[in-house]
């Protein structure tokens, strides 16, 4: 969920999609394991990117939807430990 929140975050914020390079920063991971995120999100269809083109990583339907699933699962986790303390 880091880099579909890290894709996300960067459209948000500059109005255009991330580089692979803007989200291997942003995350933290080291360029080959994003490189290998991307893959992955891209196979289930959470992302979208057009080969060869510089900044065309978008989140696709699914991909914003399981973003919102993930947010509102941590929300309600973390409101679950304030209760429980």
């Amino acid at each position: 969920m880091k880099v579909l929140a890290a894709i996300a975050a960067h459209r948000e914020e500059r109005g255009y999609p991330p580089t692979m390079r803007d989200v291997a920063n942003r995350t933290g991971l080291a360029f080959g394991s994003m490189h290998y995120q991307i893959t992955v999100l891209t196979r289930d269809r959470l992302i979208e990117r057009s080969p060869g083109v510089s900044r065309s990583l978008r989140l696709t339907e699914n991909g914003e939807i399981r973003l919102e699933q993930a947010t509102r699962y941590r929300a309600v986790a973390a409101q679950m430990r304030l209760t429980l303390a």
